[in-house]
């Protein structure tokens, strides 16, 4: 891997949707709503809350949602400490979420802040902000250790290969523009050189042709002095 793969962001072509074919995108935003709503229901659909700790989920999964907004703009501007600091609050979010109860949503908002942060982040800083998410997550799993330790592991493999899929993508995108960049470019230097093609032919036949009216011309104009010099 060279030195700068862990420096470097990933392309601006990666972190768009550009690329994407119309069935890829809307299966992401059908998974997206199907979080949402699980999460919607799994903070406010069993009436476990009430009062302070309902308002308590509600302010911070509001806060999710716009600092996943937020996230999203940074990366794609390519600003490294306001998106860490915008997966700070994601994290906090996510244990405000524990801490009132709602565990769901809190082992939901750690592992997609792992996976968002393997894509979108430099590896320097993606690497130990998605250590941070799935760490959280495993610290406050009561399961099966063993599980919990693959759980964690294929989640930051999957993160990684989303990563190079994005980055993929992103190089495919990059050269399609390459590509017709060159071919745009060959195209005017093909018409500038045809149109030269014609003029330097316009310049032959205008040469051609005025060169033989100059000789008719003379010859003309000697028969003209011949006939002058006749009647003289």
């Amino acid at each position: 891997m060279p030195p700068n793969a862990w420096t470097r962001w990933p392309l601006r072509e990666s972190l768009t949707h550009e690329g994407l074919s119309e069935t890829r995108l809307w299966i992401g935003r059908g998974i997206r709503v199907l979080v949402i709503a699980g999460m919607l229901w799994a903070t406010f659909g069993r009436g476990t809350f009430d009062g302070w700790g309902l308002a308590a989920a509600g302010a911070a999964l509001g806060i999710a949602v716009v600092a996943f907004r937020g996230f999203f703009r940074m990366t794609l501007q390519r600003r490294l400490w306001p998106s860490i600091g915008l997966f700070v609050v994601l994290e906090a979010a996510a244990f405000g979420f524990f801490l009132v109860g709602a565990r769901l949503p809190a082992i939901v908002l750690w592992c997609a802040c792992a996976l968002t942060a393997m894509e979108r982040l430099p590896l320097r800083a993606a690497v130990p902000c998605s250590a941070v998410a799935l760490g959280a997550f495993a610290a406050v799993n009561n399961g099966n250790w063993l599980t919990t330790t693959v759980t964690a592991v294929g989640l930051a493999l999957a993160g990684y290969v989303v990563r190079l899929d994005a980055e993929a993508r992103g190089n495919a995108q990059r050269l399609l523009t390459q590509e017709r960049v060159a071919r745009k470019a060959e195209a005017e230097s093909a018409a500038l050189a045809e149109r030269g093609r014609i003029a330097r032919e316009i310049h032959d036949i205008l040469a051609h042709s005025l060169s033989a009216q100059l000789v008719h011309l003379e010859a003309a104009r000697q028969l003209i002095q011949r006939s002058a010099d006749l009647e003289a």
